[in-house]
């Protein structure tokens, strides 16, 4: 368990959506446990819960960030082909979906239904298009 420390409530927000996306990304969200998010970002689940009142709000947070980064990170630029700012924005895609296999699983297996995560999901394909 890593010490304790007082952050900033922005700060501390940003400590447990990192932890989130990182156990997200390593296990199945079935395998996610609150406790051990809490754990490994050394505070107690009183506070995680504070932050995120659910393990789904939680991968709801990590998701939209994750899009948001995705859309960020996608050239959308005019001045380039269509086809060079669709391979560009596959790749950068295609990338976040390997290195984060149950994270995306989960949104479209396990949350498939879900409308706060169609509604992120939505919100990227739209910006994309």
């Amino acid at each position: 368990m890593s010490p304790r420390q007082r952050l900033s409530p922005a700060d501390r927000r940003a400590q447990l959506l990192a932890v989130g996306a990182r156990m997200f990304a390593a296990r199945p969200y079935e395998d996610v446990l609150m406790d051990d998010v809490a754990q490994q970002a050394g505070v107690s689940r009183a506070l995680l819960y504070r932050y995120f009142p659910s393990k789904h709000a939680l991968f709801a947070a990590v998701y939209q960030q994750a899009a948001d980064r995705l859309l960020a990170e996608t050239k959308l630029d005019p001045a380039d082909s269509l086809v060079a700012q669709l391979v560009q924005g596959m790749d950068i895609h295609l990338d976040y979906f390997v290195a984060n296999r149950h994270a995306v699983l989960a949104a479209n297996r396990v949350l498939a239904g879900d409308p706060v995560i169609q509604t992120i999901m939505t919100g990227e394909l739209d910006a994309l298009r």
